[in-house]
């Protein structure tokens, strides 16, 4: 009996994978570095200040992670993008992953071990559209997060292992991955969108639909976040 064949650009895209990850982490602490040698003061600034200026980073960092995509791009085209059909999938997703999100954060909090929320939603409840750093943040949040971390999680880490294992566990270790670098208190919640995004991403075979439903999920969060700052207190409770 032969032996499975791995296709050859499965070890090629987990070195994408490595690297599309590596310009995520590195280049924010580089951007940082960068403008404390040009005299910011990054230690006297407010935490404000210091978001934005973090986010500055993270979008250098996923522009540059788009670059690299366009060079070396992940096996599984883009298109067809069915929005669509994505958003028909989306909402049913939503209403079902909002309530384990808000019993998931309750139970850490009767468990006496609280997820604090994240800087970006805290930023983003308490600071005016007005602020022009502001822009930035939701640009990061809903554009350059999108697309960098499906190029990185989906199309480069999945795309991988869906070559060498079967489809439910390419997703379900991407998944877990990719939960995991939102760090241990957000791992199981943000792992579950990741199960969905892979979903799509294997079910269409292409990017893009992927794409589509995080940016959607992150502006959907951000609009209520801008629009309804107190849902910060019932999400988090103290």
């Amino acid at each position: 009996m032969n032996e499975p064949t791995i296709p050859p650009t499965a070890p090629l895209l987990g070195v994408r994978f490595v690297f599309g990850f590596a310009l995520l982490a590195v280049v924010p602490s580089v951007v940082w570095d960068a403008l404390r040698s040009v005299g910011v003061d990054l230690l006297a600034a407010s935490d404000a200040e210091r978001l934005e200026w973090s986010m500055a980073g993270f979008v250098v960092g996923c522009a540059a992670v788009v670059g690299f995509a366009a060079w070396q791009r992940p096996a599984t085209p883009w298109r067809p993008g069915r929005a669509l059909w994505v958003w028909s999938r989306y909402l049913p997703f939503l209403l079902l992953w909002v309530p384990l999100l808000v019993g998931y954060l309750w139970l850490a909090h009767r468990l006496d071990v609280p997820v604090p929320p994240q800087g970006a939603l805290d930023y983003l409840a308490t600071t005016p559209l007005t602020r022009p750093g502001c822009w930035l943040v939701v640009l990061g949040i809903v554009v350059g997060a999108p697309l960098a971390e499906e190029i990185v999680f989906r199309g480069f880490l999945q795309g991988a292992l869906q070559h060498l294992l079967p489809r439910w566990l390419a997703i379900a270790l991407t998944a877990a991955v990719f939960g995991l670098c939102h760090t241990l208190p957000y791992a199981l919640p943000v792992g579950l969108l990741g199960a969905f995004f892979g979903w799509l991403f294997s079910r269409c075979g292409s990017l893009w639909p992927s794409v589509i439903a995080h940016a959607t999920h992150n502006l959907v969060t951000v609009v209520v976040t801008i629009a309804w700052p107190t849902s910060l207190d019932l999400l988090y409770p103290k």
